[in-house]
């Protein structure tokens, strides 16, 4: 409210203009009209929901409004639990989408890595237990070889491949690929019928691999 005597705008709990000393009553105050932020409480509690950003923003403005409604009126605006309800939900919403993008880096980062592991040329045994390896797999992205080991020129298949699944669990990544074949050499002959597709099944660490190819299991190292 305003003093009518000096123009002094003043508390509404005042009693006496705090410049001039005039005795404030209601024959000689002009009163401030401060609206209650009404709209503004209602819309960031929607927004909150629907659209958080906004919601968090509006919420904090109108926090403002209803401390300075509180400072001017004495008393608390009946919209503030609009903006604190509005304020309480957003922030939850911002720490739930930080949480899970955070696991979705975590997730693609995995197998991202997993994925580059598998990018590598494997010596396979046909036993844990044996020293002797049988076979070379190697895997660039795209294209697969599958040789006798130390006889690729004789002894090897060439292809493509698609992942079609791949799993992720305590640090080994199983995948399920489709191979298709389009080169084979046997015992130095290149063969012209040849099967165009097989599905195999993978599982990587960052040293060691099992591959299950043509229906037999291979135990594999990194090259």
């Amino acid at each position: 409210m305003f003093c009518q005597k000096c123009g002094k705008e003043n508390k509404n709990s005042s009693k006496y203009c705090a410049s001039c000393g005039e005795k404030l009553g209601e024959n000689n105050v002009i009163q401030t009209n401060t609206d209650e932020p009404k709209v503004l409480s209602i819309l960031s509690l929607v927004f909150s929901i629907i659209l958080f950003p906004v919601g968090l923003i509006l919420s904090i403005i109108g926090l403002v409004k209803c401390s300075k409604y509180k400072k001017e009126n004495n008393k608390n605006s009946k919209y503030l639990p609009f903006n604190i309800a509005g304020l309480i939900v957003s922030i939850f919403e911002l720490i739930l989408i930080t949480v899970l993008i955070f696991i979705v880096v975590v997730l693609y980062n995995s197998f991202s890595n997993s994925d580059k592991i598998m990018k590598s040329t494997w010596k396979c045994k046909m036993s844990p237990f044996s020293s002797n390896y049988v076979s070379t797999a190697t895997f660039d992205g795209s294209n697969f070889t599958w040789s006798k080991y130390n006889d690729e020129e004789n002894n090897t298949i060439k292809g493509t491949y698609n992942i079609i699944n791949r799993e992720y669990s305590d640090g080994e990544v199983e995948y399920e690929l489709i191979l298709k074949p389009n080169y084979y050499v046997i015992s130095g002959k290149v063969q012209n019928n040849y099967i165009t597709r097989l599905e195999t099944d993978m599982k990587f660490t960052n040293s060691s691999a099992t591959i299950e190819f043509d229906n037999l299991k291979y135990y594999c190292d990194r090259r």
